[in-house]
């Protein structure tokens, strides 16, 4: 079609040229992109940056490493300074082809510009990673941030290469650094995703020890985890671990009314798990009943408060000195909800006496 257009006397414009020549690429046919990338220039048109970029991730895919470099001084020559995309794209094609020395020029260049490799450029090569990052480490070149490693560990892991990745995480680990959240998390997803439930859990435990606290996130990737590899008793356990961080989190932060709003959300849903884990043997957290306890009697769901209440009896699960001090606030003598102390256990409606 570019060849008919310019048959015909037609001059397409940068954003048509860029368009064709992106199509090209993407088939493997960067050697006709290259004809059109002349072609603009031939006819008065300057390329920009994209156009240099789709052109120079044509060469990288096909291995055309010789035309990639020329292109790459063409572009600064003619004025063009290489951003994150460009150099992450030869860094690549570097690594790939065993030429640390020239991917670490490019790491340099990157630091000089204030620019960070975003971690897609070595993701596939583990042994080329490896290298690179020992010999920017020897050479006292500042090595990639933490969301680098990250961003490899969480490319390996969506490929199936968790053990790769978890070489990768070691790697982190060796060189002094600690990973954060979003590191463990993603590699405990790798290790779901393969169905290795019992590293996935392994790897909860290393955060936990490592001063790292789990979120939200890391609780809903095992929790689904647990789930799609028939883990329920796990999974039952870990989502009532994750509700009581919530919930146990916004009180904590005087979040009082977003916690009641999330908590009217999952009272029905906590019923379910109190009762799903009692028929598979699974003991409640502790934390967990506390905080619903109190949710319960700060919302005036008095009666309800009383039936979790009945859950703590026979179970060994305590109250909290929190909860008990909520407790003696609302029923003693001059509490808020005296008079509804009848709709607590027996055990418990020695409060009203108190005060």
């Amino acid at each position: 079609m570019f060849r008919e257009m310019t048959s015909r006397g037609l001059v397409p414009g940068i954003v048509t040229c860029t368009s064709f020549m992106a199509s090209l690429c993407k088939h493997g046919r960067s050697k006709e992109a290259a004809e059109i990338f002349n072609s603009m220039i031939s006819k008065g048109h300057k390329p920009d940056i994209v156009s240099y970029l789709i052109l120079l991730h044509g060469y990288a895919n096909e291995r055309c490493l010789v035309d990639m470099i020329n292109l790459f001084n063409s572009m600064k020559d003619n004025g063009i300074v290489p951003n994150c995309k460009v150099l992450n794209i030869l860094i690549g094609a570097y690594a790939k082809r065993g030429m640390m020395d020239e991917a670490m020029l490019m790491f340099t260049e990157m630091h000089g510009q204030g620019l960070s490799p975003d971690g897609c450029c070595i993701h596939g090569d583990l042994v080329k990673a490896k290298e690179l990052v020992s010999e920017m480490m020897n050479k006292g070149i500042p090595r990639p941030s933490m969301s680098f490693f990250t961003l490899v560990i969480s490319n390996l892991c969506k490929e199936g290469r968790v053990g790769h990745a978890k070489d990768i995480f070691d790697l982190v680990i060796h060189i002094g650094e600690t990973p954060n959240v979003i590191t463990f998390t993603s590699l405990i997803d790798g290790y779901c995703l393969v169905g290795k439930m019992d590293k996935a859990l392994r790897v909860l435990d290393g955060m936990e020890s490592a001063g790292v606290e789990p979120n939200v996130v890391t609780y809903n990737t095992l929790v689904n985890g647990c789930f799609k590899n028939g883990r329920v008793k796990d999974g039952l356990a870990l989502f009532a671990e994750m509700k009581s961080i919530i919930l146990g989190g916004l009180c904590r932060n005087n979040c009082v009314g977003e916690a009641i709003e999330l908590f009217q959300e999952l009272v029905e849903e906590a019923d379910i798990i109190f009762s799903s884990m009692e028929k598979i043997g699974c003991a409640p957290n502790s934390r967990l009943v506390n905080d619903i306890i109190r949710m319960l009697l700060e919302k005036g769901e008095i009666a309800k408060a009383g039936d979790y209440l009945s859950k703590v009896d026979g179970k060994s699960i305590s109250l909290q000195a929190s909860t008990s001090s909520l407790m003696l606030s609302l029923f003693s003598r001059n509490g808020k909800y005296r008079e509804d102390v009848k709709l607590l256990p027996a055990k418990y409606q020695f409060f009203h006496g108190l005060g």
